[in-house]
């Protein structure tokens, strides 16, 4: 009996419904799967996580002590010179991220 049940469930496994047509003239794109032409490289993408990893540590840090030695030199109050330089680092941060999540779909719809 448990070897009727596994043979059913071998024929249910193999038979898989056809793929719906993706309107792409008849080449059906699979998400694991994907052609040729569309997939993305592992080495590219490594580069592309390395340069904006490398981006979101040096240029937050060299924007942080530029603004507070723009602060200084401009003989702002302390709680400016504390408070805007984070601030200004911060959204160098946001910045970083939006250019890299705007390539990703770049990338994506090639």
């Amino acid at each position: 009996m448990a070897a009727d049940s596994t043979e059913e469930m071998r024929g249910l496994i193999s038979e898989s419904p056809p793929m719906p047509s993706s309107g792409d003239g008849g080449r059906n794109r699979h998400f694991f799967k994907p052609g040729e032409e569309d997939m993305e490289t592992m080495g590219s993408a490594l580069l592309q996580l390395g340069f904006y990893s490398f981006l979101i540590f040096t240029v937050p840090l060299g924007v942080f002590f530029l603004a507070k030695q723009i602060c200084l030199d401009w003989e702002m109050t302390d709680i400016y010179a504390t408070i805007l330089p984070p601030i200004v680092a911060v959204f160098t941060v946001n910045i970083i991220i939006i250019s890299y999540v705007i390539s990703a779909f770049r990338a994506e719809r090639k």
